[in-house]
This record gives C-alpha cells, sequence and structure tokens, in this order.
C-alpha cells in the first residue's frame, strides 16, 4: 500500500506538471490567435 500510495502522489506531481505546460501552450496559443484578429480587423479597416 505505501508504494501504490508514493507512485499515485508522483504521478500527481507529474499531471499538474502538464497540466502547468497545457496551460502556456493554450494562453500562447491564444495570445496569436488575438494577434491574427486583430490584424485581419485592420486590414479591413484599412480597405485591404
Amino acid at each position: 500500500m505505501p508504494e501504490r500510495l508514493e507512485i499515485l502522489q508522483e504521478h500527481r506531481k507529474y499531471v499538474l506538471n502538464q497540466q502547468t505546460k497545457w496551460a502556456e501552450y493554450l494562453q500562447n496559443l491564444d495570445d496569436k490567435i488575438g494577434y491574427y484578429k486583430q490584424a485581419i480587423e485592420r486590414e479591413k479597416e484599412a480597405g485591404m
């Protein structure tokens, strides 16, 4: 039982690390999407 608990605790740490990494990836993606939406809107306003 103690070994299983240790494995689960280590796996939890891993999952939290992955969750943080994916949250950063998602934020970067959202930032890029926002940038392109703004660029497209500026082009429309400029009549391009």
